[in-house]
């Protein structure tokens, strides 16, 4: 019984401990670099046989395609098992040269030539993809959320946004890229999505969304359709600017975000036209401004919507700190056009951004979007892929670390933020480790 060691592209491979047409000498010695992205390493191998041309053209081919780093082409990798029983495990290939002997002539009169293959992979190992046990409070599989975060229905139809992993769940000891499908179940296309992540906030179970009925100083109006059933409103003047929305931040829930950098997703509310506004976040201690964005002028020409604002840390300036004081979160608005107008919210989400993903696409009903660590495409109703029009943002998981993702959609058309827009989402992760 001994380690395994294998050069794979596709679905081919060389086997070096194959011991018909191929030897390892003098086995293999992973190294351990945690300064460096990659590692340099070198194997001494026999090659035998009528395979002897055959297998070294190959691996230099492999090598070239390793360089050329062309995402149209398969990967090569280093794949190793450190006994045969053992689960086998990978580690890219990023550059590579099969070296022989002074006496390649005679050796190969002799069918037996030894050579050194040297090679530049990944300095980790990525396990087998494994499925990444999500999951949210209507206990479905795929998980289902939807586009707010009342609570109201019955599972597994319940009005949730997130869905989580707890911790412990996530093997390996060192960050990975997270492969998350997302099926659209809704009835109407799917041509924006928002998913944020927090994975260093363990007890972060309540805070992430605000209604703006909620607010402070709020009568609510009952709205059919809308997020808990009522949305806020007002009029505003031209050349007049003030908070409409304050939210009281709790001493708990501040402390519980801990300087956490927050993105910040509003969902109006309005039947008219309503492109005349401009919007600024400004967070406060009392009287005293903590922290105040730029205004962002409102561009869209449809009705309900999310209205991607900005992102901010909560607290400002504290970041890791405990035992953190309360904060207001104001929402400021500001006519750009003469007349008086009319505000209306729905809510507005908080994502945490460990992790965040931006995209727009055109996913029909039972299509789905795939989002791989940094990159993402579609998939139709039929399985056929096609590509994004927009992809921004990453997501890496974090071994034994509570998981929390965010979801915000919408879709084609007026008033496309529906609050019952449903996708199902499904996921797995190759876990990675430094030494096997």
């Amino acid at each position: 019984m001994g380690s395994n060691l294998k050069f794979v592209c596709g679905s081919a491979q060389i086997d070096l401990n194959e011991r018909v047409g191929l030897f390892l000498q003098a086995g293999y010695f992973p190294t351990v670099d945690v300064t460096e992205k990659t590692v340099t390493e070198s194997v001494k191998v026999q090659l035998r046989g009528s395979t002897i041309s055959a297998n070294i053209q190959t691996l230099n081919r492999w090598f070239e395609r390793a360089r050329a780093q062309d995402p149209a082409l398969e990967p090569v990798y280093l794949e190793y098992k450190v006994s045969d029983g053992e689960t086998a495990w990978r580690s890219r290939i990023h550059d590579g040269a099969v070296t022989a002997s002074s006496s390649l002539s005679r050796e190969w009169s002799q069918g037996r030539v030894n050579v050194e293959i040297s090679f530049e992979r990944d300095a980790f190992w990525e396990g087998p993809e494994t499925t990444l046990p999500i999951g949210n409070a209507n206990l479905a599989d795929p998980v289902r959320v939807f586009n707010a975060n009342d609570g109201i229905g019955m599972v597994p139809n319940k009005r949730i946004n997130i869905a989580y992993v707890t911790g412990n769940l996530i093997l390996g000891d060192m960050p990975t890229p997270v492969k998350l499908t997302i099926e659209n179940l809704y009835d109407e296309n799917l041509a924006h999505l928002w998913i944020g992540m927090n994975n260093t906030r363990p007890n972060w179970n309540t805070g992430w969304m605000l209604e703006a009925e909620s607010a402070i100083g709020v009568t609510p109006v009952s709205a059919v359709g809308a997020s808990g059933g009522a949305i806020a409103q007002g009029t505003m003047s031209f050349g007049s600017s003030q908070a409409i929305l304050r939210w009281s931040i709790s001493d708990a829930i501040v402390s519980m975000m801990m300087g956490h950098r927050l993105r910040m997703l509003l969902r109006p509310w309005y039947t008219g036209s309503y492109s005349v506004f401009k919007y600024k976040i400004r967070l406060a201690a009392g009287a005293t401004t903590l922290y105040e964005t730029d205004w962002l002028r409102e561009t869209a020409t449809y009705g309900r919507h999310w209205l991607d604002m900005f992102d901010f840390r909560m607290p400002p300036w504290l970041e890791g700190k405990t035992n953190l004081a309360g904060l207001t979160l104001e929402l400021w608005a500001s006519p750009t056009q003469a007349g008086t107008w009319t505000w209306a919210f729905d809510d507005v989400m908080l994502f945490a951004q460990d992790g965040f993903v931006s995209l727009d696409t055109v996913v029909e009903p039972g299509g789905k979007v795939i989002i791989d660590g940094n990159s993402g495409w579609c998939e139709g109703a039929t399985g056929k892929k096609y590509g994004l029009r927009k992809f921004v943002g990453s997501m890496m998981l974090q071994p034994k670390e509570f998981h929390m993702f965010f979801f915000a959609m919408h879709a084609d058309g007026m008033n496309n933020a529906p609050i019952d827009f449903l996708v199902g989402v499904s996921g797995t992760y190759r876990p990675r480790r430094r030494l096997l």
